[in-house]
């Protein structure tokens, strides 16, 4: 038995293998077009999150300038003497919210009644949380008295910003004889 002949591979060029219809066919005008589609969403993207910022800055800055100007109408003598801190919030029911703070005179003098309007707005944010009167009968020279107030909150309590992040607005009323 003679053996088998060794098989032959026959060399082709790799042309033979392209197809002629499955050729790339590039044109400028095509690569442009893709190019400018790309950059034009990239563009669009940036202008939009670029915008929306700007949009938040101003927003906070509004805010944080009629926060200012409450403070600046406080025309009370006493309005740099009385303090509002210890700030709790409880929230009973929704939309209701339970206040516990300490009134702080930090005056020599003594205060026989005080009624004042005090804002609760988040200390970053300018954000207002809570808008509630409060009324102290008597508030001695350097003392300081526990009070609660009930006000109404437009936020759920989960949204409340944490107590270490409020901050507390107060408006005097003047005392009316």
């Amino acid at each position: 038995m003679a053996p088998a002949p060794a098989p032959v591979f026959a060399s082709t060029p790799a042309a033979a293998y392209h197809a002629p219809h499955l050729e790339h066919k590039s044109t400028a005008v095509r690569d442009l077009l893709v190019m400018l589609g790309v950059a034009a969403v990239l563009l669009g993207v940036g202008y939009f999150v670029w915008n929306r910022g700007e949009q938040k800055a101003e927003k906070t800055a509004e805010t944080k300038a009629e926060l200012e100007a409450a403070k600046a109408r406080n025309a009370h003598p006493l309005a740099k003497q009385i303090e509002v801190t210890g700030i709790r919030l409880r929230v009973p029911k929704p939309g209701q919210a339970e206040v516990q703070l300490l009134v702080v005179n930090h005056s020599a003098a003594e205060i026989a009644e005080i009624a004042m309007d005090v804002v609760l707005a988040g200390k970053n944010k300018g954000k207002e949380v809570a808008v509630f009167p409060v009324k102290v009968k008597r508030l001695g020279p350097f003392a300081s008295v526990e009070t609660t107030a009930k006000a109404k909150i437009e936020v759920s309590a989960i949204d409340l910003p944490d107590w270490q992040f409020l901050e507390a607005l107060v408006t005097i009323h003047a005392n009316e004889p």
